[in-house]
C-alpha cells in the first residue's frame, strides 16, 4: 500500500472512503508542535463564575470555554493570562454541571485546545440535596415531592443514579440538574432519610412522614 503515500519525515494525514484509502498526490504531512500548545494553569469556580489562567504564545481573537457541556460566556481579547467567564446557571444560581471532577474545555480560535498543566487541579462539583417541597405524606407513602439541590443528572436515563427513602427505592418521575421529582415509598417510622446516589457521590436529606 506504499503507493498511496508520499515520502515524508512527518506524520501523514490519511483519508478512508468506504474502507479504501485515498492516494496522496502532494504533501500530506502534518506536524503537532508541542511548544505552541496553550496551557491551562488554573481554574477556580465561585458560584457560577469561572476564573481561568491560560498560557499561550499566540494572539487570541476568540475563545470558547465549557464544563460538562455547559457553555461559559466570556469576552476575551488578546490577553488570556487571567480571565473570568459566567457559566449557564440553574434557578438557584449555581451552574448547570453534574456532580464530578472536571477539566474545563478551553478552545482558542486558530490555536486549538488548551492542555492542563501538570499541577492543574480539577474543578469539583459536589452532589448536594438542600431542601424538599411538596405535601406531607403519611407512612403509607405515595405522595409526590420535589428534592432541590445541585449536581443532579440531566435526565432520568443517566446511570448509575438512584433515590431512596427509608432505604427503599423511590419512583423517580422527573429530573433536572437542580430538582428531582419522586413518589415517596412507604416507611415504618416518621423520621426518614432521603439518599441520592450519582456518579460515585451521595447526598442525604432528612424527611419527616406524618404519623
Amino acid at each position: 500500500m506504499e503507493f498511496l503515500f508520499t515520502s515524508a519525515d512527518k506524520s501523514q494525514v490519511t483519508v478512508e472512503v468506504n474502507g479504501a484509502l485515498s492516494k496522496c498526490s502532494d504533501d500530506c504531512s502534518y506536524e503537532v508542535i508541542a511548544a505552541g500548545t496553550p496551557v491551562l494553569n488554573t481554574a477556580t469556580l465561585a458560584g457560577n463564575v469561572l476564573t481561568l489562567n491560560v498560557t499561550t504564545t499566540s494572539a487570541v481573537s476568540a475563545i470558547t470555554v465549557s464544563i460538562d457541556g455547559t457553555k461559559c460566556n466570556n469576552n476575551v481579547g488578546s490577553n488570556t493570562e487571567s480571565f473570568t467567564c459566567t457559566l449557564e446557571s440553574n434557578s438557584n444560581g449555581l451552574p448547570k454541571i453534574r456532580a464530578g471532577s472536571y477539566v474545563p474545555t478551553v478552545d482558542i480560535s486558530g490555536v486549538g485546545l488548551a492542555q492542563p498543566a501538570p499541577s492543574f487541579t480539577n474543578v469539583s462539583i459536589t452532589l448536594t440535596a438542600s431542601s424538599v417541597a411538596g405535601a406531607a405524606s403519611g407512612l403509607s407513602g405515595g405522595v409526590p415531592i420535589t428534592i432541590n439541590g445541585n449536581g443532579f443528572p440531566f435526565s432520568t436515563a443517566e446511570t448509575p443514579f438512584s433515590v431512596t427513602v427509608c432505604n427503599k427505592a423511590a419512583v423517580v418521575k422527573t429530573v433536572s440538574n437542580s430538582q428531582i421529582g419522586i413518589i415517596l415509598p412507604p416507611c415504618a417510622t416518621t423520621a426518614a432519610t432521603i439518599s441520592i446516589a450519582f456518579k460515585g457521590q451521595t447526598a442525604t436529606l432528612s424527611y419527616t412522614y406524618d404519623d
